[in-house]
């Protein structure tokens, strides 16, 4: 007896797509810019003073800030080919994976004073980990959330592109100066600026499982072929 099979793809529920979507981004984007609210209480830990410039150690922390945005122009590319060749889901999956694992990398790295020079070239390849994630999200989650969207809502769908990284923005901003509150300036130069890190790296773990649970838009039929057809 022959099984006849559909290659019909599976029928989205785009509003299970579109929190998927955002609430990944908001992480992101939440991890991403926890380093620039951060930098401030962590810049001595991993470069040494200097006695003519105690800004020494801030301009150097934000040297390695400034490696995560030159990172996300050829993430943007590679990943967003990555996405083409094996889908969506497995390149957010990517994206939020490296996220994960930077943020991670930040608030578990040893001090300048524990491992010496080691320790700022650890916190420049989190970063460089960072800005990979922020560059292949933000290509490949657009088209997730557009390619899940229904018909004749792509343009509103997308707007959630910039909600999600706003959402992510205030609660960073907010979670760190909730923070600093409640422990104080001086416990979070001595461990606090870790935890914000930890915290971020645990919702992106949160968020790569909320993804799992998502459908492939990369084999939907776009607009254009069905019209051909």
């Amino acid at each position: 007896m022959r099984i006849e099979t559909s290659d019909k793809p599976a029928i989205l529920n785009p509003r299970r797509q579109l929190i998927a979507g955002t609430i990944g981004h908001s992480v992101e984007f939440f991890d991403f810019l926890a380093y620039s609210y951060l930098a401030v209480y962590f810049a001595t830990s991993f470069f040494p003073s200097s006695e003519s410039s105690g800004l020494v150690p801030l301009l150097s922390a934000f040297g390695v800030f400034a490696v995560g945005f030159l990172a996300r122009p050829l993430a943007g590319l590679f990943i967003g080919l990555f996405a083409d060749r094996y889908g969506r889901r497995r390149a957010l999956s990517l994206t939020i994976s490296l996220m994960a694992g930077g943020s991670l990398l930040v608030a578990v790295c040893p001090t300048y004073s524990q491992i010496g020079v080691a320790a700022p070239i650890i916190l420049t390849v989190a970063r460089i980990l960072q800005g990979l994630s922020a560059g292949g999200e933000y290509t490949t989650a657009g088209a997730f959330i557009v390619e899940s969207a229904p018909d004749g809502r792509r343009g509103f769908y997308s707007s959630f592109m910039f909600v999600a990284s706003g959402m992510g923005k205030l609660a960073c901003l907010a979670f760190i100066t909730a923070f600093v509150a409640l422990i104080g300036e001086d416990a979070m130069r001595d461990y606090g600026w870790r935890i914000p890190f930890a915290v971020g790296a645990l919702a992106a773990v949160v968020a790569w499982y909320i993804r799992r649970g998502t459908q492939e838009t990369l084999e939907l039929p776009s607009p254009t072929t069905a019209r051909h057809r």
